[in-house]
């Protein structure tokens, strides 16, 4: 009976990191909110919600609940110019798709890890492509996704060191159980 609490209830740990994604999400959103140029050729925000939920998702799995996702992709897609749900959707398909790498990934290199995210990035932004246009919508253009794609996959190693070094996001023990020192 025992290990089936442990399974439904999460660790103090894990608690913890959910908040801390919760707010590193806020705030990515609200910088992806924020006009960065009104020119045609302004480039666009890069995704820094998905890229801390692809680090959450790959260093921490147990810190990235589908709900949370669903409730953080919901945000962004009411506060942003994306179609409400598509962008929820495809974003919580992704981060289950990292998530059910991660043990892969973490074992690897981080130019591998960095790649996985990059080609699950495009498959995420295809994914929207193509739902905008099943609802007969006007998706964006190919350049402009292209660059938004580029600048969010390169955005990705500062980030990621920035959750790593900033607030100690490491993988998870080999053996499941929660660090001494760290989160």
């Amino acid at each position: 009976m025992s290990a089936v609490v442990e399974v439904l209830v999460p660790s103090r740990g894990a608690l913890l990191r959910m908040a801390l994604l919760a707010i590193v999400a806020t705030v990515a959103v609200a910088l992806e909110a924020a006009p960065t140029g009104l020119h045609p050729y302004s480039l666009p925000s890069p995704d820094l919600l998905a890229l801390a939920i692809a680090i959450f998702a790959v260093r921490r799995p147990d810190s990235v609940p589908i709900l949370l996702v669903f409730a953080l992709g919901l945000m962004r897609d009411l506060m942003t110019d994306l179609p409400v749900g598509i962008g929820t959707l495809t974003l919580v398909l992704y981060a289950e798709a990292l998530r059910s790498v991660a043990p892969v990934l973490t074992r690897g290199s981080l130019l591998r890890e960095w790649l996985a995210v990059a080609a699950a990035l495009f498959g995420m932004m295809a994914l929207q492509y193509i739902l905008v246009l099943l609802t007969f919508s006007q998706p964006p253009y190919f350049l402009t996704l292209g660059r938004q794609w580029a600048l969010t996959a390169a955005a990705w190693p500062i980030l990621f060191f920035l959750l790593r070094w900033g607030c100690g996001i490491r993988p998870a023990p080999a053996d499941g159980r929660e660090a001494r020192h760290g989160t």
